[in-house]
């Protein structure tokens, strides 16, 4: 019996350094690569939803976790950048804490550029995104986190930039989203270190706190 190698598949790779679903590819003799291992060797399937996949023995450290963050980083960026470009927001959305509505926030209001290597004295963990402002000063950071919250100690980092601070728990499904208009509230945990942008509570909410 022949044994047939692993294959890691996924929606997103990388064609040229852009992100693409399967949908975007137009021309295939453009080079793609895998956001889980940088693995070149990567083909399009053909199944009923088409993915990118290679074989485990063609990249043998690949993991969806990375392949994942990777899209989800990508993605956020591109989805700034498409909307600063063009005048148009890019939404932060939360939860109020009190009421359970939805609290939508335009990035691009008091952001100049999301940015994905970016690193601060004395910080502990760098961000997954970084927004900036027109003076290269942070703005929010977001953190994308899988299976735990993170550590009191980044927060200590971010407290002491007074920059907060966005968990994002990140999904295949949310990747869209983040390169379209948003980052949504229905796929993120979130804490937010200072209120410079983000309110956690609705007007009426503290308002009705204050009375």
């Amino acid at each position: 019996m022949v044994n047939l190698p692993e294959i890691c598949s996924y929606p997103y790779c990388l064609q040229d350094g852009v992100l693409v679903s399967a949908d975007d590819i137009q021309e295939f003799n453009r080079k793609l690569t895998c956001l889980g291992c940088g693995s070149t060797t990567v083909t399009l399937n053909s199944f009923e939803r088409p993915t990118f996949e290679h074989s485990r023995d063609k990249g043998q450290n690949c993991n969806v976790q990375t392949a994942l963050q990777n899209a989800s980083k990508i993605a956020i960026q591109d989805g700034f950048n498409a909307a600063k470009a063009v005048g148009r927001k890019y939404l932060l959305v939360c939860v109020c804490e009190g009421c359970l509505k939805y609290l939508n926030y335009d990035l691009t209001e008091s952001a100049d550029k999301a940015v994905l290597d970016f690193s601060s004295h004395g910080m502990t963990r760098n961000p997954d995104v970084m927004f900036l402002d027109q003076d290269d000063l942070a703005v929010l950071a977001v953190q994308l986190v899988f299976d735990f919250a993170l550590e009191s100690e980044p927060y200590e980092d971010y407290g002491k930039l007074e920059t907060p601070v966005f968990e994002v728990q990140p999904t295949w499904d949310a990747i869209e989203q983040f390169r379209s208009m948003h980052i949504s509230g229905s796929h993120h945990r979130s804490k937010v270190v200072s209120v410079r942008i983000v309110q956690l509570s609705c007007l009426s909410c503290q308002q009705g706190k204050q009375k």
